[in-house]
């Protein structure tokens, strides 16, 4: 069985390539956190908008719904955790190695602290 924050991306990912009108309701509805929608999560979270999110930073919203871990306190840690978000989506063959690559090379900012973490 696929882990449900793996689903969840996957869906949104899909969704941002070609949108469906429930996964829009969805991803607009979503509570993350005191925002609602991905694209106030993003805002919060990460300073920016859905359209500008990486795969990475999806996958910490969605991992933040599931499990309520926290995106905002340690971006070290963060860092390590959206890493190995997007090994486990490389290694079930949903990311591509260009996108896997390119994602696990990007700097994550946290809207708290602009400051890069490699």
């Amino acid at each position: 069985t696929t882990h449900p924050v793996k689903r969840i991306a996957f869906a949104i990912l899909l969704m941002l390539q070609s949108p469906s009108k429930s996964l829009i309701v969805y991803v607009q509805k979503i509570p993350i956190g005191s925002a609602t929608g991905l694209d106030s999560g993003g805002r919060d979270y990460f300073g920016v908008s859905l359209q500008n999110l990486t795969t990475g930073e999806i996958l910490l919203l969605c991992d933040h719904v599931y499990t309520g871990y926290s995106i905002k306190f340690n971006p070290n840690h963060t860092l390590k955790r959206r890493d190995t978000l997007l090994a486990d989506l490389h290694r079930r063959g949903i990311l591509p190695d260009n996108t896997y690559l390119a994602e696990y090379n990007c700097a994550l900012s946290l809207a708290a602290d602009h400051r890069p973490v490699y």
